[in-house]
């Protein structure tokens, strides 16, 4: 990729043109999330999802996998009080006093031991490939790689390795993390969105999904979504249920997605497409 190119102009497009990748990036959290993810990729819109390999219902994404855009999430803490999970390699320096993940970000830096980090990770790919996956993009879970310097270049390492498009934070997060990592990827030869946004919602009447396409800016935005049916089993696990169900009905509602994109000129793509990039670049 030429640098002096802009993302927009290597896909072929205008550099005013908006482009979106909608990323459900929580396949295989849990059952319900996993059966709304797939429901929402298997419709007729381009939208992308993220795999979580060490959750406990992957197994149900890795059976309902049909080949559509699915990149992986890496894993490296289980947020949740009581719902957990564990590293695929049981690694000590990533296990907290319960036998799982750490809880917080904080946490895993604390103590997280680099080697055992890129041990995991590739463990966590690899294990996505032999189920079959076509990864498409790489992403990782809580900021625990964008975020960290010392692991930051662990990120950067995988992408390189598997020739792959990643998720990064935005440049306004710079002075937070303490380096510019975004021209650190840039200059490593990675291809990643230039925005990245996560739709929140004030109250019930409101889906901050239509606010985001309202707003997009010319480039190439990435806006995660955490998709769940409306469920028990995701009301009992996760304090924030009501925002991903209504992921959930912003996305499952094609004719309201369609007409939302054509009202602001906005073109769908996905992680493939910067794949492509990646991997003719290389």
């Amino acid at each position: 990729m030429d640098q002096n190119q802009t993302l927009n102009e290597v896909l072929g497009y205008g550099p005013q043109d908006k482009l979106l990748i909608l990323n459900c990036g929580e396949l295989g959290m849990s059952f319900s999330t996993t059966e709304a993810t797939y429901k929402i990729i298997h419709q007729d819109l381009n939208i992308s999802a993220s795999i979580m390999l060490p959750c406990p219902y992957s197994r149900v994404a890795i059976d309902g996998y049909r080949g559509k855009n699915v990149g992986i999430r890496l894993v490296l803490t289980s947020p949740f009080n009581y719902y957990r999970w564990e590293p695929v390699t049981h690694s000590p320096s990533l296990l907290d006093g319960n036998g799982g993940f750490p809880k917080t970000i904080f946490d895993l830096w604390e103590h997280a031991d680099s080697d055992e980090v890129y041990k995991e990770c590739t463990a966590q790919i690899e294990k996505a490939i032999i189920y079959g996956f076509d990864l498409t993009h790489i992403s990782d879970h809580c900021g625990v790689f964008n975020f960290r310097p010392e692991l930051f270049s662990i990120y950067l390492d995988l992408a390189c390795d598997y020739k792959l498009p990643i998720s990064l934070a935005n440049t306004e997060y710079t002075e937070k993390v303490g380096f510019p990592f975004r021209q650190v990827a840039k200059d490593s030869g990675l291809i990643f969105p230039d925005f990245t946004v996560r739709a929140e919602y004030d109250d019930n009447n409101l889906l901050a999904l239509k606010d985001i396409l309202a707003n997009l800016r010319p480039g190439v935005t990435e806006c995660i979504m955490r998709p769940s049916e409306d469920t028990n089993e995701i009301s009992s696990i996760a304090d924030d249920k009501f925002t991903r169900k209504s992921d959930y009905k912003s996305l499952i509602d094609t004719k309201e997605l369609k007409s939302l994109l054509d009202k602001y000129e906005i073109t769908l793509i996905s992680f493939d497409d910067l794949r492509k990039i990646a991997r003719s670049t290389a």
